[in-house]
């Protein structure tokens, strides 16, 4: 998450706030430890799933109504 600008940080902590569950740290997949990091990688967006369903739901709400 360190690679995401301050609102979006800000916005998907509130997603996870709001289903009840941890954020985890999704780390580079193609890493020295190419197995190892893919899997810590795997399990990161499986365990912090809710959160990122419901933030891009959201997002994805927004950009529909979106007038532009």
């Amino acid at each position: 998450m360190n690679s995401m600008a301050p609102k979006a940080q800000r916005e998907l902590g509130e997603c996870a706030k709001e289903v009840e569950t941890q954020l985890y740290r999704i780390g580079r997949i193609l890493d020295v430890r190419w197995v190892a990091s893919s899997c810590h990688s795997v399990k990161a967006v499986w365990q912090s799933y809710p959160a990122l369903f419901l933030h891009f739901s959201e997002k994805a709400q927004a950009a529909s109504t979106d007038a532009r």
